[in-house]
């Protein structure tokens, strides 16, 4: 299982380096979850605990 933290700071490098013509939907949830939170809404992005929203999230964006 991996930290948040971590995960947060990979997903933050990566959208530092490529702007993608599409939305990121981010389900976050487990170890260092709050410090992984706090570095995902320092950029902008908002993660979320459950995975029917996540889901509901990213269907409503591709049908956006």
């Amino acid at each position: 299982m991996n930290r948040c933290d971590e995960l947060a700071l990979g997903i933050k490098d990566y959208l530092s380096a490529f702007q993608p013509p599409f939305p990121i939907v981010v389900r976050m949830i487990g170890n260092r979850e709050q410090e992984g939170r706090e570095i995902l809404q320092a950029i902008g992005v908002t993660p979320i605990a459950g995975l029917e929203e996540a889901v509901d999230r990213a269907i409503s964006l591709v049908r956006e």
